[in-house]
């Protein structure tokens, strides 16, 4: 899947978590049509080294606040155009409580931490936290994007998919996951019944040649990243 998943906006059932494991149910989420791609999870962040500016790190330095990670890889055209959004939704809404960051996993080059930086600053995104699983790593893709899934989801490969988005509370503990970006685009239409789906050369061309965004940059995608910001799914526990 060297494009990623991408989901078109709009279509929830494109993405969506069976109601049986959304995890802002009950809460004033519940109908937000980003939060709705969320499945509800309980996994630990993994004990993986990483790289930071400064060198070697652990994701653990993440604990204390609540965190949206972004997997991401610079082949994977719907990671960059969403991490231009949560960028923008970083500058809003960063605090003491809350951070967007980037995680590199998978890459194919393989990037060092200034090649990803460059990467990310091309798509208006080199100011987002950035951390990255060295030498083209896949640890942490198989930790955090694997696993069992239902739906449409069912088909993605079990060694992991990207776009993938993690929603971390303060302790470290993955709460929320969801695969694909939801993307306001004019690409090919999705077969009926179909989920994410992989994208053509020219719908990656058209994508980051233009003024595309993912649903991220939504009311809806603001008023998650403000609900998370809030300290919502601190609440939740």
């Amino acid at each position: 899947m060297l494009a990623g998943l991408v989901a078109l906006a709009g279509t929830r059932a494109a993405g969506a978590a069976p109601s049986s494991q959304r995890l802002f149910d009950g809460t004033s989420l519940a109908n937000n049509f980003m939060a709705l791609l969320f499945e509800r999870v309980s996994l630990p962040l993994p004990a993986i080294r990483v790289m930071d500016e400064h060198g070697a790190t652990s994701l653990r330095k993440l604990r204390g606040r609540t965190t949206i990670i972004s997997l991401w890889a610079e082949w994977c055209v719907p990671c960059l155009i969403e991490a231009r959004d949560l960028a923008a939704l970083r500058r809003k809404y960063a605090n003491g409580r809350f951070d967007i960051v980037s995680l590199l996993t998978s890459s194919q080059k393989p990037l060092d931490y200034r090649g990803a930086h460059e990467r990310l600053a091309t798509m208006a995104a080199g100011d987002l936290p950035l951390l990255i699983e060295p030498n083209g790593g896949k640890k942490i893709l198989a930790a955090l994007s694997s696993g069992p899934r239902t739906g449409p989801l069912a088909a993605l490969p079990s060694g992991g998919a990207l776009p993938c988005t993690l929603l971390v509370d303060s302790s470290g503990r993955v709460r929320g996951r969801s695969f694909g970006a939801p993307v306001m685009a004019a690409i090919r239409a999705p077969r009926a019944g179909t989920g994410p789906q992989t994208l053509t050369e020219e719908d990656k061309r058209n994508m980051l040649g233009g003024d595309v965004h993912t649903s991220w940059a939504t009311a809806q995608g603001d008023a998650l990243a403000r609900a998370l910001a809030s300290g919502l799914l601190e609440q939740m526990r």
